[in-house]
């Protein structure tokens, strides 16, 4: 199989390993709408990975419902693959997120059965070891879902000052100031949502004005104004619109240009939303488009005309054409085959 360079896209997809390896890196052909597995490393429940800014440096977390749950740094090398630098215990269970920030060199990872953030450094081209863990406290009206604390996300604030912190087990937010080291202090600003909502991943917009926060219990989207270092909600608009009583929202993202909310819901609908962001933030539904069995994840592209997402029941990615003017969406007829697949993203 011939490639030409220029039209060719790099991903990264992360899993649950189930007979794979966990990370698997491919190259996407979209004129010719082919691809092409590159290589793969062992990373045991690859469930959630960023890069640094460069792209030089990849942290994968793997989630385990145990103490053997870890976050392990990657470097790429002149052939452009990537090899493992070093692993640490994060000292809470089943990671889920996790972000790096590039002014302190500090690594973040929520665990969401630890009901926990655990902050790492990573300096000389070298993740240390665990230098705190915040464990929170809670529970909300969900019996089976909302027990104890249930860190799910960690996203830091547009003005880099903060680290926000979605816990879907009690129904509230955490805004932690971030000081020089990386460090998170201790004392914490805390929103709470409606009982029952199940706040899983917050998204800011890129202007830095708004942000959009996905409640995977009760399927709805939250729409706030970031303002003076605060977070004031203005809306609330339903994302998954069955008649299940308990429901399984997932990912929540911006497009690249600005203008179009997208959400995914799982189980008991398979489907992508799509909204219209106003001048305002607030946000006008547009349309809902059936995809392949429980999508957990999906991003877009760097050009925001593809979209990629992970359908972890059915065992693999499928590449939809988002249509940035009408923020319709189409499928490519281009599917990757992978196990168990929970997270995706372009090199």
């Amino acid at each position: 199989m011939i490639f030409i360079l220029a039209q060719v896209l790099q991903i990264l997809i992360g899993s649950y390993t189930d007979k794979n390896a966990g990370l698997e890196f491919y190259l996407l052909d979209l004129q010719q709408n082919k691809v092409q597995k590159a290589y793969q490393i062992k990373q045991e429940n690859a469930s959630f990975f960023c890069f640094s800014k460069s792209k030089e440096f990849l942290f994968v977390v793997s989630e385990k419902g145990d103490q053997n749950s870890s976050l392990s740094a990657y470097k790429r090398f002149p052939n452009g693959k990537y090899g493992l630098i070093n692993s640490f215990p994060t000292l809470g269970n089943d990671p889920c997120y996790v972000t790096y920030r590039e002014s302190s060199q500090t690594v973040y990872v929520a665990n969401y059965s630890g009901g926990s953030v655990s902050v790492f450094d990573f300096s000389k081209n070298s993740l240390k070891p665990i230098k705190q863990l915040l464990v929170y406290k809670g529970k909300s009206v969900n019996v089976a879902r909302q027990e104890a604390p249930h860190a799910h996300k960690v996203v830091i604030s547009p003005d880099n000052k903060y680290l926000f912190v979605t816990d879907l087990g009690s129904d509230r937010v955490y805004q932690h100031r971030i000081l020089v080291d990386g460090k998170l202090w201790p004392n914490y600003k805390s929103y709470h949502l409606n009982p029952g909502a199940g706040p899983r991943h917050l998204s800011f917009h890129p202007n830095g004005k708004f942000a959009y926060l996905l409640n995977e219990l009760s399927g709805t989207v939250d729409v706030f104004l970031y303002k003076n270092e605060v977070l004031e909600k203005v809306q609330s608009i339903v994302c998954d619109d069955s008649k299940a009583e308990s429901k399984a929202s997932a990912h929540i993202e911006v497009s690249p240009d600005w203008n179009w909310l997208v959400c995914s819901n799982r189980i008991t609908k398979d489907e992508l939303v799509v909204y219209k962001i106003l001048p305002t933030g607030q946000l006008i539904f547009k349309n809902r488009i059936p995809v392949a069995k429980k999508p957990r994840f999906f991003t877009f592209d760097k050009s925001g005309k593809i979209l990629f997402v992970a359908s972890q029941d059915e065992n693999k990615v499928q590449l939809y054409s988002f249509d940035a003017k009408t923020g319709n969406i189409s499928a490519k007829g281009l599917d990757i085959t992978v196990r168990k697949p929970v997270v995706v993203g372009e090199l």
